[in-house]
C-alpha cells in the first residue's frame, strides 16, 4: 500500500510506513462469500414421471383394443374366404354351361346360316335365355292367337322376332347376340327335336341384297330332298321390299316326308338375314295343321320378312283368310 503522506509504497502487511514513519490506514477486509451450491426449492413438488411407465389400467385398455383389431381381421378374413368360394363355383359352373353349349354349337354348325362370315356363331348357355322357353310339354294348341306370342329384340339391335310361348323347352344366343336358338327336344340329342328354329343375322356375304339372298337359298334348297313351296313361285328372283331381297323355301328332309325344313331369307345388302325352322311333321298331306301355323305366325313376326299383313288367327289360317295388314 502506499503512505498518504509521503507517498512511499509500503508492504501490505505495513501498520507504519518505512520512509517516514506515519501510521498506514489498514483498509478493512471484505469477508471471503462462501460458494453457493444450486439447490432445488424445497417448496416445488417433484411430478412423477409417466414417460418409461403406463399404468395397469392403461394396460387392460391397450390389451382390449388389440383384441378388437385382431377379431375384427379374423371376420373379414373368413366371410372374404366365403364370397371367393361362392364365386369360383359360380364361375366353374358358367364355364362348364359354357363349354358343352360351345360343343353343340361346333356339332351344328351343319344347321347354321353358314356361308361368307361365320364369326360370333358360338352359342352360349343363359339357362333359358328367352322367357316362356322352358314348357314341360309342346302344347301346339296354346298358340293359335297373335297374344300367345312373345316379341323379343336380338342382343346386337339388328333384328326383331315373334315365338310362341308353350312350345319350346330351352333357349340359347351366341355371345355376339345375333343368333338365338329355340326348341323343344326330347332329349340331349342333337337330333332328337320335336321343333327347332334358329334365327340369325350375318355380314352379307356378297354385298348384294339380290345375289346375297340367291345364293343362301340355293344352299339351302340343295340340302331339302321333296320342295314344297317356294317364293316367289319358282325360286329364281327374290322378293323386293323397302330395300330389302327375300325369299322362301319349304320341303322334307327325308323321302318319308316326317322331317320339314322352312326357310326365309332377307339380305338389304349389309347384313343377311335367316330365319330356319325344323319341325317333325305327323302329316305331311294337312296344310292347315297346328304346327303350319306356329311357322305362318313367326314368319309375320319377324322384322325382316317382307309380309304386309300382321299376325292372324289359326281360324283365319285355315280359311285362308289373310287377316290385317300392318
Amino acid at each position: 500500500m502506499y503512505c498518504k503522506k509521503c507517498g512511499t509504497k509500503n508492504k501490505d502487511d505495513a501498520r507504519f510506513c518505512a520512509n517516514c514513519g506515519a501510521k498506514l490506514v489498514v483498509p478493512p477486509q471484505q469477508p471471503k462469500q462462501p460458494e453457493q451450491l444450486y439447490t432445488e426449492p424445497q417448496n416445488e413438488t417433484k411430478q412423477p414421471n409417466h414417460a418409461g411407465k403406463l399404468s395397469s389400467k392403461n394396460w387392460i385398455i391397450i390389451l382390449a383394443c388389440v383384441i378388437v383389431v385382431i377379431a375384427v381381421v379374423f371376420a373379414f378374413q373368413y366371410f372374404n374366404s366365403g364370397d371367393k368360394k361362392e364365386v369360383t363355383a359360380t364361375t366353374e359352373d358358367k364355364t362348364t354351361a359354357k363349354t358343352t353349349e360351345n360343343k353343340k354349337s361346333s356339332d351344328n354348325s351343319g344347321e347354321d346360316v353358314a356361308d361368307g362370315d361365320t364369326e360370333n356363331n358360338s352359342d352360349t348357355d343363359k339357362s333359358q335365355a328367352l322367357s316362356y322357353t322352358d314348357n314341360e310339354s309342346m302344347d301346339l294348341s296354346a298358340c293359335t292367337d297373335a297374344d300367345d306370342y312373345e316379341y323379343v329384340s336380338s342382343d346386337d339391335n339388328s333384328f326383331e322376332f315373334a315365338y310362341p310361348k308353350y312350345l319350346f323347352n330351352r333357349s340359347y344366343v351366341n355371345d355376339a347376340g345375333n343368333q338365338y336358338t329355340l326348341e323343344y327336344a326330347n332329349s340331349d340329342k342333337d337330333d332328337d327335336y320335336e321343333v327347332k328354329a334358329v334365327i340369325s343375322s350375318q355380314k352379307a356375304g356378297l354385298g348384294n341384297a339380290v345375289k346375297s339372298v340367291q345364293k343362301l337359298y340355293k344352299q339351302k334348297k340343295k340340302a331339302i330332298k321333296k320342295v314344297t313351296f317356294t317364293y316367289p313361285q319358282g325360286g329364281k328372283t327374290p322378293k323386293l321390299y323397302q330395300g330389302k331381297s327375300s325369299m322362301i323355301v319349304m320341303g322334307y328332309l327325308d323321302s318319308a316326308k316326317t322331317k320339314c325344313q322352312y326357310v326365309l331369307i332377307t339380305s338389304d345388302g349389309k347384313k343377311d338375314y335367316v330365319m330356319q325352322i325344323n319341325f317333325v311333321d305327323s302329316d305331311y298331306k294337312d296344310e292347315y295343321k297346328e304346327i303350319n301355323y306356329v311357322v305362318d305366325c313367326m314368319y309375320r313376326g319377324c322384322s325382316f320378312t317382307n309380309s304386309t299383313y300382321q299376325m292372324r288367327t289359326f281360324e283365319q289360317f285355315k280359311e285362308d283368310d289373310m287377316g290385317v295388314k300392318k
